[in-house]
């Protein structure tokens, strides 16, 4: 018979055959309508100025299939020139892939605070990357989710320890040069993969 865990009630849950059966129960299955989500719960945002002219990356698991109708994050300080680009990438053997949207141009010259922009996605069970792009004249600050911050809860680790140095921590997120535009179709090649920076806090709403 078929079973999957829930890790909500500790038990073998049965479920038919074709009835979500490709489906894993995590946490991350139940999502509330109307609120928004980023890739773990943080007790405490920090900030930290982006390097311009980079993509950065950062994994959002959907266990089971999900809408979600806004992306978000959160502007602290602005710049003249200041813009931004958001966007959702595929994933393939754990690295960003086929873009599946992003934002038109959300301007970051001068008021801050949060910031999101309308989407329409139902996303099927799988791992995504959350992205962002920025220009400015000089580099964007933005909220963070605090990479060693003890209270942060459901970190993801997909990537693994560095063998050079394991007490450095588990590497969280991706970032790649990348001139600002248009988000590239294809995620570009040989993105560093980072545990020594925060995860830039981009949320997304269930619809």
């Amino acid at each position: 018979m078929p079973y999957k865990f829930n890790p909500i009630t500790g038990k073998m849950d049965y479920y038919e055959a074709g009835d979500g059966g490709g489906d894993i129960i995590t946490p991350w299955s139940f999502r509330r309508s109307g609120r928004y989500y980023t890739y773990w719960g943080d007790r405490d945002l920090s900030t930290m100025s982006l390097s311009r002219d980079y993509i950065y990356a950062m994994p959002f698991i959907v266990p089971v299939t999900q809408e979600f109708d806004r992306i978000a994050f959160n502007l602290v300080v602005a710049q003249t020139n200041g813009a931004a680009r958001l966007g959702i990438y595929n994933d393939e053997d754990v690295y960003p892939s086929s873009l599946v949207v992003q934002t038109a141009e959300i301007d970051c010259s001068s008021t801050t605070g949060q910031k999101e922009e309308a989407i329409s996605e139902e996303l099927p069970p799988g791992l995504y990357w959350l992205a962002i792009n920025t220009k400015g004249d000089s580099n964007l600050t933005v909220s963070v989710l605090s990479y060693h911050n003890n209270y942060s809860v459901l970190n993801y680790m997909l990537l693994g320890y560095d063998w050079s140095n394991f007490l450095a921590g588990s590497a969280t997120h991706y970032k790649v040069s990348c001139t600002y535009g248009s988000l590239p179709d294809s995620f570009p090649a040989g993105a560093t993969i980072l545990n020594t920076e925060h995860l830039i806090a981009i949320w997304l709403r269930k619809a």
